[in-house]
């Protein structure tokens, strides 16, 4: 079940972004869908991806991500961190860590199951956190970056776990 940013749609309500009526149609329309809302307003058109990204910033009082500051050959390193099934479920992605600390963008900042699987790995490693309000659009940069990773890592390993499965010595019955 998708997770709908409540506040964030009050605050589109009362800034006059969307009336009452459309906004429980898109909130009915993300649940069948099983899309983030957020993405769907930028879809059609209700705003843009960067003042969804700036309201979001102003709601839920976090920085905003600047894909142009981070190094995008990170991805390697931090495909350690978090697996990617956690990051596609609840569209969380790091994109830096530096010492202790791994950044994380979030789409939907009001998800407490994104909000608690985060905590939960980062107490795991022994990481702090600093979340960060990220844009679709830098998001998918990231992700698709993150899953090419997880691909040449999967297809590095495929002669290795095959030659394995060749060196298995069978003993015929006597």
């Amino acid at each position: 079940m998708i997770k709908v940013p409540q506040t964030l749609i009050g605050e589109l309500v009362s800034r006059g972004v969307l009336d009452q009526e459309k906004a429980v149609l898109l909130v009915e329309q993300a649940q069948k869908e099983s899309k983030d809302l957020g993405r769907l307003l930028v879809e059609q058109g209700v705003m843009s991806d960067e003042d969804l990204l700036k309201l979001k910033s102003e709601i839920y009082k976090l920085p905003i991500f600047d894909v142009t500051k981070v190094k995008t050959d990170q991805a390697q390193i931090l495909s350690k961190e978090i697996p990617e099934d956690i990051i596609v479920f609840y569209q969380i992605i790091p994109f830096e860590k530096e010492e202790n600390i791994l950044r994380i963008g979030i789409l939907n900042p009001e998800d407490i199951n994104a909000l608690e699987a985060l905590k939960f790995v980062a107490e795991d490693r022994g990481l702090s956190l600093e979340k960060f309000a990220v844009s679709y659009k830098d998001f998918d940069r990231l992700l698709k970056n993150y899953t090419s990773i997880t691909v040449e890592v999967g297809e590095a390993l495929e002669p290795v776990e095959e030659a394995g499965a060749k060196s298995t010595l069978e003993i015929p019955a006597s």
